[in-house]
């Protein structure tokens, strides 16, 4: 349903669609903006595009109840990818930022034993 809702706001082609599916982050601006807005819906990122990495540890909280190695793997995880918000960014809204929290997502998260999909 949030995807829906943001492929309303950032439409994408359907080429863009699939190098997302591969982990391919595409260089046009719409589809980062999907990213941002997909991100904003799970409180990942705020209005300004920050990663807030307390919020995404609390989705793993949810995903994985009582499997201390895996949370201790994603809090690893989103402490690396904090440093995005150190990031020079040419946007306000956050697009560029989820881009790169995206790549940085896709490059430490098998590191961490998470399987991307």
């Amino acid at each position: 349903m949030q995807a829906l809702e943001c492929s309303k706001e950032h439409p994408v082609s359907g080429d863009e669609i699939e190098m997302m599916k591969n982990h391919k982050i595409p260089n046009h601006q719409n589809a980062k903006c999907l990213l941002a807005c997909l991100f904003k819906k799970v409180n990942w990122i705020d209005d300004k595009g920050m990663f807030n990495d307390k919020n995404a540890y609390k989705l793993s909280e949810k995903e994985y109840p009582g499997d201390q190695t895996r949370l201790d793997n994603a809090k690893k995880l989103f402490e690396t990818c904090m440093s995005v918000n150190e990031a020079s960014v040419g946007d306000d809204k956050g697009c560029e930022r989820a881009a790169l929290l995206t790549s940085c997502l896709t490059e430490h998260a098998p590191k961490m034993g998470f399987l991307i999909q």
